[in-house]
């Protein structure tokens, strides 16, 4: 046997991972490991039928490629020192599949690395009621030396192998900056990839008489208002549809704080360390945060790669001890510009989390909607969604529910509820939209009588179904309030994304920012061709550009 894990990648047509490519994908490779796929999809739309045709990136690894090697090259050291990095390799190889390949071993499903283990050769388990390492047992069954010391991988009810062996990742989930960087690369990259598909040399499709268009579908749409952003008592204009910046800005409502405790993790100079918290500190006191009243936080340093320092801090605070907490990567960048005091811009963006952290209000939108909103009967703003595990996996899924409770839109209560594997329906909807109506009495001292639910996670296939069970789960709640009162008014508004429509704006167009790397402006809506086919009235779907696009591409 010369390989315990092997697998090869033979063609450019490969499965890919669900959550990041079509698997109808069409790879064609740039480089050795980088390889361009069009996600492709045929959908209905508002009187006619389009295919979405989009480029992305996926890293692929060809067969019989010595994983310490890999290991180490993405480290720059040599393989007898990637024991001392076994945090990064955790983080490099989440997600990669790898194919055992043993004598008799007849299941050749690809195996997910679960984690990254420690002198592999002295790790024991059970074996005929015996504890055996994993040394022993590869000697003795595969006569296979495991080197001392060695690491391994753990790939779930499958084991633990030596990693000084060969793997083929189908898919490593790592984003490489290497996609097209302004709108007009992106859209050649596009036109090259409709080459490749051939879809009008197709017998199929000629065969059925279907003729594809290969231009770009032009749309009109119109670009919305923005909003004035108030700092404090300043009435901010944006330059810039969707962009303002909050230096020398006051906080709406800064948080007050008394003490807080500072965890260095990075192992940074203590010195620039303490230069960076005394800027900081200093920033907070020029956007009006105050040291007077009671309020606990932990900022915690980390270095550049912490996943797993993160999560545990994450946990103490948020879970084990009730307490803020506020990570800083420090980076090389980082501490170059602290000590050469060029960190106040990254400083201002921080003292904007902490502030919302601490019960503070960094700013609020002002336009004549909000003041329909706030000013007219008390109104209430849910965003509900559900996350679903990877496929293949028999996690449950997450449902959460935020709700506003103040009439600026700012201060919100939310619930987390798990529930069936792969469900959309919230099943627990009922019960956190109670929580969320009650929370707004207790500030408001009367219920909703409007309320907008922004509602994510849904699939084009269960808009219906969605919208007649979750509002009827809504109804035990309003029958206990308000009795023989009017209910609230409800907008339900569904609200889709990753569906890869791309907006190309025209040179001279007022819709395109000229600092934006050529992309829209944010705000740029449209409610013609590019809308989803549902069970709704007619023009009540439309396609938003919700943010700035400055690296890449505007998406609605």
């Amino acid at each position: 046997m010369s390989d315990i894990l092997r697998g090869g990648v033979s063609t450019p047509y490969i499965r890919a991972q669900p959550d990041m490519f079509n698997p109808k994908s069409f790879f064609t490779p740039t480089n050795k490991l980088i390889y361009f796929t069009d996600d492709r999809s045929v959908r209905p739309t508002d009187g006619q039928i389009i295919v979405n045709v989009d480029v992305t990136i996926g890293v692929v690894l060809p067969g019989n490629l010595n994983l310490e090697k890999l290991c180490a090259e993405y480290l720059g050291i040599e393989t007898r020192r990637l024991d001392s990095f076994i945090p990064k390799l955790r983080l490099f190889l989440k997600g990669v599949k790898v194919v055992i390949d043993l004598p008799g071993h007849t299941n050749k499903r690809p195996k997910v690395i679960k984690d990254i283990i420690a002198k592999v050769d002295e790790f024991t388990f059970d074996k005929g009621g015996e504890r055996i390492t994993v040394a022993s047992h590869f000697a003795l069954a595969h006569r296979y030396t495991v080197r001392r010391g060695s690491l391994g991988v753990k790939l779930g009810s499958a084991g633990v192998f030596p990693m000084n062996s060969r793997a083929s990742p189908e898919v490593v989930r790592e984003a490489l900056e290497f996609s097209p960087r302004d709108p007009n690369q992106r859209l050649q990259a596009i036109k090259a990839g409709w080459q490749e598909l051939q879809y009008t040399t197709s017998y199929f499709l000629r065969g059925a008489g279907i003729t594809i268009n290969p231009e770009p579908i032009s749309v009109h749409g119109r670009l919305l208002t923005s909003p004035l952003i108030l700092f404090g008592n300043e009435r901010l204009s944006l330059q810039r549809p969707g962009t303002w910046d909050v230096m020398r800005k006051r906080l709406n409502q800064p948080a007050r704080l008394q003490r807080w405790v500072i965890v260095n993790f990075a192992n940074a100079d203590r010195s620039l360390l303490q230069k960076f918290i005394d800027d900081l500190m200093k920033c907070m006191g020029e956007r009006g945060m105050s040291k007077k009243y009671r309020a606990e936080m932990m900022l915690v340093i980390l270095p550049e790669s912490a996943l797993g320092i993160y999560r545990e801090v994450k946990s103490f605070g948020d879970i084990l001890q009730g307490v803020a907490t506020q990570c800083v990567k420090w980076s090389r960048k980082l501490s170059n510009d602290a000590r050469d005091g060029r960190a106040n811009q990254y400083m201002n963006n921080l003292i904007l989390k902490i502030n919302a952290k601490l019960g503070g209000i960094n700013f609020v939108p002002s336009s004549d909607a909000m003041k329909f909103l706030g000013n007219g009967e008390p109104t209430m703003v849910i965003g509900a969604d559900v996350s679903h595990p990877a496929p293949g996996s028999l996690l449950p899924s997450v449902s959460a529910l935020v709700s506003s409770r103040d009439e600026t839109f700012s201060k919100y209560v939310a619930s987390i509820r798990v529930q069936e594997h792969r469900t959309e329906i919230i099943q627990d909807f009922a019960e956190m939209f109670t929580i969320a109506t009650y929370a707004f009495i207790s500030r408001n001292k009367k219920p909703p009588k409007r309320i907008f639910i922004f509602r994510d996670g849904v699939s084009e296939g269960e808009f219906t179904n969605v919208l007649d069970q979750e509002v009827q789960a809504m109804q035990s709640t309003f029958t206990e309030l308000y009795k023989e009162s009017p209910w609230p008014k409800i907008t339900f508004i569904v609200v889709g994304k990753r569906h890869h429509f791309r907006f190309f704006g025209e040179p001279k167009s007022e819709s395109v920012d000229p600092k934006g790397n050529g992309n829209l402006y944010s705000g740029f809506v449209t409610d013609r061709v590019v809308t989803v086919v549902a069970k709704l009235p007619p023009k009540m779907s439309s396609t938003l550009i919700t943010w700035t696009s400055i690296f890449n591409l505007s998406q609605g």
